[in-house]
């Protein structure tokens, strides 16, 4: 009889592409998933991967277990669902990967679903590229600003954010002239995300930067401090105090990009996730809709 553990160690290692990968993504040592596939190959009788110029890839015996091991990871996460729903108690552990152009600010309303189940553990991580870390399994759940949704990416659009160029509110306050202002600019380690990807397609060749930063905490101190200006999701700088909104910009909604609240297709939320998924979509539409800077996508 067949392990559903050595299984599910399998998918993770064909997935992630190799057995370090999968390791990395189930929270253990290279040794044990090695360990485990090799004795799910003992068990059928055959090897499972063979080894190319590429690297390795699943044998013709190999690909026939992993569209097994995928539809009973399907079967598992919805026994669980229903299982949990019986029980009316959650328990887990959700990795939630959220864009750094958006930063802390959401986080109370993520930590907010596990001091409701206080048998729910949660990891959040601040990235460059959400749909990356949903990719390299390095998350359940990603929150990310996109131009449009990946294929290989499920999930749903909580609604658009609209662009404003901000200044510090105290004086003296950064001259108001998109010609000469001096700008708080993105590292290159963002380059790629949606804020970064503006200034580059709206700025001027020579258009001034004064300082660069890496995270949505260090862009709002950073204009904060100084006469310097950035460009800011409108939705996420207009409750800021410290912070006033420039005239004179051509941003607005039409030049904003949509929120989308993601998981990966292949890979189906179980009980815990899912029950997360659906609480920030709805917490965080309910937080968002009739503020400023963001209009909700149509349900």
């Amino acid at each position: 009889m067949l392990d559903w553990d050595d299984l599910r160690y399998f998918l993770a290692a064909v997935e992630a592409g190799s057995y370090l990968g999968g390791a990395k993504a189930l929270g253990v040592n290279r040794t044990t998933v090695g360990r485990r596939v090799e004795a799910l190959e003992k068990r059928i009788g055959s090897p499972l991967f063979k080894q190319s110029a590429s690297g390795y890839h699943p044998t013709e015996v190999g690909v026939k277990v992993l569209k097994c091991a995928k539809q009973l990871e399907k079967h598992v996460a919805q026994l669980s669902t229903t299982l949990v729903k019986q029980q009316g108690a959650l328990e887990g552990h959700v990795r939630v990967a959220v864009a750094a152009e958006l930063g802390s600010d959401l986080l109370p309303d993520i930590m907010r679903f596990q001091q409701t189940h206080a048998e729910v553990t949660v990891e959040v991580s601040s990235v460059r590229d959400p749909a990356i870390a949903l990719t390299q399994r390095k998350a359940d759940i990603a929150l990310g600003v996109l131009r449009a949704r990946p294929e290989y990416l499920t999930g749903l659009c909580l609604g658009r954010l609209s662009l404003a160029v901000y200044g510090a509110a105290s004086p003296p306050r950064p001259r108001v002239d998109p010609e000469h202002s001096t700008w708080v600019g993105w590292s290159e380690d963002m380059n790629g995300c949606m804020l970064a990807s503006w200034m580059t397609r709206h700025l001027k060749e020579d258009a001034r930067t004064g300082s660069w930063v890496d995270s949505w905490a260090a862009l709002k101190a950073a204009t904060q401090a100084g006469q310097n200006v950035a460009l800011m999701w409108q939705a996420f700088a207009e409750p800021e105090p410290g912070l006033v909104q420039l005239p004179g910009f051509m941003t607005g909604t039409g030049q904003g990009s949509d929120l989308w609240l993601l998981s990966l297709e292949a890979i189906p939320l179980d009980a815990c996730k899912k029950e997360m998924f659906d609480f920030l979509f709805s917490s965080l539409r309910h937080k968002l809709c009739g503020g400023p800077g963001f209009t909700a996508a149509p349900h």
